[in-house]
């Protein structure tokens, strides 16, 4: 190489050494004009390589590594009308992730790795219809984390860590008419009134939760619940007008729990109630306190989620 040209090289390596200097001088005396830890953050995300919407609205980013939902993330897709991320590794929902796509029916995060839900998650989701949690970690739902959701009609929440129903929980849910709750860790505490904040719910499905007790107004506030299923619990014991407020009931699913008769009082075996549980009009004054009670009466149906 001649003299001239590694002159010329060696000028070319300066210049791009010091615009490279000069570009982390520039991010280090950078103020944000934002909240902390937004704009700056949002600066040195690496972008997401997924696909564009479908023609049918569907935007699927599935299985693709995502481990972080910003706000903003989702803005420019005006028109979408569901977002699949399921089965990526998810950990983290910031306040208004989703804002943006208004237009937005079903939203699934199912196989991920959430370990709680925090109010204001879905803000802005206003004409949001499914929404899908499944298979994650969740054992904390914070008060109102679903509050803005008026038009919610379907919530899944299978096979998580949720070990307890607090009143409040489900705040915000007007128009919800299907909740499944089953393959938890809900074992003793339902809270009196937890599910008045939807009283428009036609099924509550809480199969294997573990549940070993039914109280007074555990179910209360839901005028118009039509299935409620608890099959495949620990359930013993039901206290007398546990199922009282529930009056357009019409199928109770008891299947494979441990109930005994004669722990139970005869007015919760007899009249409407007798037709959905199938007991006898005469139930046995004594049993073991193992005994079943697994009827076959929609036995093929008791896990159709």
């Amino acid at each position: 190489m001649s003299a001239a040209a590694a002159a010329v090289l060696c000028k070319a390596l300066a210049a791009c050494r010091m615009s490279i200097v000069l570009q982390l001088v520039s991010c280090l005396l950078w103020i944000p004009t934002s909240a902390p830890g937004t704009r700056f953050a949002a600066a040195f995300r690496l972008p997401v390589r997924c696909g564009p919407v479908a023609d049918d609205g569907v935007l699927d980013w599935s299985d693709r590594g995502i481990t972080h939902i910003w706000p903003g993330m989702f803005a420019q897709y005006h028109t979408v009308t569901a977002i699949n991320l399921a089965s990526n590794q998810i950990s983290c929902l910031e306040a208004g992730a989703f804002e943006g796509p208004y237009t937005l029916m079903r939203l699934d995060l199912s196989h991920n790795c959430l370990v709680s839900i925090e109010r204001g998650t879905f803000q802005g989701l206003r004409s949001l219809r499914h929404l899908v949690l499944n298979h994650n970690a969740i054992q904390r739902i914070a008060e109102s984390a679903f509050e803005g959701l008026s038009q919610l009609e379907m919530l899944k929440l299978i096979d998580s860590e949720i070990g307890s129903i607090a009143r409040g929980m489900f705040a915000g849910l007007t128009s919800l008419r299907h909740l499944v709750l089953s393959n938890n860790r809900i074992t003793l505490i339902i809270q009196q009134g937890a599910f008045t904040a939807t009283n428009n719910l036609r099924k509550l499905r809480l199969i294997n939760n573990g549940l070993v007790s039914i109280g007074n107004g555990m179910f209360d506030g839901m005028p118009y619940l039509e299935t409620l299923d608890l099959d495949f619990n620990r359930i013993q014991t039901i206290e007398e007008g546990a199922f009282a407020q529930l009056v357009s009931l019409k199928e109770l699913l008891l299947n494979y729990n441990d109930i005994c008769y004669d722990e139970m009082n005869p007015v919760e075996l007899s009249g409407v109630l007798k037709r959905y549980w199938y007991i006898t009009d005469q139930p046995p004054r004594s049993c073991p306190r193992t005994a079943r009670l697994a009827q076959s009466v929609t036995a093929q149906q008791t896990l159709a989620l």
